[in-house]
């Protein structure tokens, strides 16, 4: 191994059996691309990106005019006020606790709109260690591509405990508040029982393969099995991810200006939320029918004890983050069903690609 190039080799005639139509070329052949390291943002975790607005947020650290202009074709400066700004922020994985031997940033990172094609593109990464350095496109391409290296590193990380907290951890603990309150013959209970099925097996599951000391995440990841556990937990609790209502599909992504935002340019592409919508809507079409079936208006639902006793017990002793204070409406039944069911099938899908 003399070159990067020569990392390919690893990779030749492997996986031909694997998938249907042999290897995908996408990231093999285009691993240096920066429109590729960028759309990976887009395409499997966005929940680390957001939009700054110009009346609200400030900038996080700052690059030289020169170089933004040289990169970006605008200063930093008007990239923001121009609403074509984005942040990634992995700054708490510097607190985490390392596995002996290996290393790891923790990285922020600027992303932009370009004004002359419109691609979603790279503009700076920040490492928050050492010399704390800022890397561009600018630089040699080795020195850059180390850079997209280390924040594609923190970004893996942060999505797969993001995902805990975000999915497990909550569909978890406002279904035992059901399970608390609901009996089995109601029709919501009946759909959860058949959703969550083994839903629970997750806690004793992550314990021993992931978490316990030389299982997984110490043997996959630059951190810890405990480091995983802590920084999930941390997500859940204090770090937006256990918020039940704030985190409905559209509502996440439109409040971190991904869609309809209503400053700067939409983006030409986001393959996650088109892919996601598909199966989104397919959903709540779906339970909007069922719900309807059950209640033919607004004060059959609000005159349901067994839903209020739900509310009252998610926002009481079982603490639910952002639960609904009481269910009044159809709709409010149709948002809540809808992020329970939504959440439980993105946990099935993604133990089904992992296994």
């Amino acid at each position: 191994m003399k070159t990067v190039e020569d990392y390919t080799k690893l990779y030749d005639n492997e996986w031909e059996s694997t998938l249907p139509k042999g290897p995908d070329p996408g990231v093999l052949a285009n691993y240096t691309s920066d429109l590729l390291f960028s759309m990976e943002r887009l395409s499997i975790s966005p929940y680390q990106v957001r939009r700054l607005n110009p009346s609200s947020d400030s900038l996080a650290f700052t690059i030289d005019d020169p170089t933004s202009q040289s990169v970006a074709g605008s200063t930093l400066q008007e990239l923001f006020q121009a609403g074509r700004l984005f942040y990634a922020d992995y700054r708490d994985q510097a607190k985490l606790t390392l596995n002996a031997g290996v290393y790891s940033a923790a990285c922020d990172a600027y992303f932009y709109i370009s004004e002359e094609s419109g691609d979603f593109l790279p503009l700076a990464i920040r490492t928050n260690v050492g010399s704390n350095l800022i890397y561009t496109p600018a630089d040699s391409p080795n020195d850059w591509l180390l850079a997209k290296m280390m924040y594609s590193v923190n970004d893996f990380w942060a999505a797969q405990w993001t995902h805990l907290a975000s999915t497990h951890e909550v569909v978890q603990i406002a279904y035992m508040s059901a399970i608390r309150t609901l009996s089995e013959e109601h029709p919501v209970m009946a759909v959860l029982n058949r959703l969550m099925y083994e839903v629970f097996a997750i806690q004793p599951l992550a314990q021993t393969i992931l978490f316990n000391p030389g299982s997984a995440v110490d043997l996959v990841f630059a951190y810890s099995g405990q480091s995983a556990l802590a920084y999930s937990n941390a997500k859940y609790t204090t770090g937006g991810s256990g918020r039940f209502q704030a985190n409905y599909f559209k509502t996440d992504l439109k409040s971190r200006g991904l869609i309809d935002s209503s400053y700067g340019p939409a983006l030409k592409s986001f393959p996650f939320y088109e892919d996601a919508s598909t199966i989104f809507t397919a959903i709540k079409t779906f339970l909007t029918s069922l719900v309807g079936s059950f209640y033919a208006s607004d004060a059959a639902v609000a005159a349901d004890k067994e839903l209020q006793a739900w509310a009252k017990e998610a926002n009481g002793a079982a603490k639910v983050i952002d639960f609904p204070s009481s269910f009044s409406s159809r709709s409010t039944l149709v948002d809540a069903f809808t992020h329970m069911v939504s959440s439980s099938q993105r946990n099935r899908l993604l133990s089904t690609a992992c296994d």
